[in-house]
């Protein structure tokens, strides 16, 4: 189960995200569907269970395709 601290953390990413022009949907399945500015790199999908290990991975992600974290 997520800790509080851990699912602020992850709506303070999503944020992040959206204020660089980023679009963020939330799937049927509670992941969220990261869709980058034109130009920028692929759609990245990150786990909604906001766990500290799925935050780290999806920063990382991000970053490959393009997010300024």
């Amino acid at each position: 189960m997520a800790r509080p601290e851990h699912k602020r953390d992850l709506v303070a990413l999503l944020r992040q995200l959206q204020a660089q022009g980023w679009t963020v949907e939330q799937t049927a399945r509670g992941h969220y569907r990261c869709v980058p500015p034109p130009g920028g790199g692929k759609v990245v999908f990150v786990a909604g269970s906001g766990d500290r290990r799925a935050i780290y991975n999806a920063r990382t992600d991000l970053r490959r395709n393009g997010a300024r974290l």
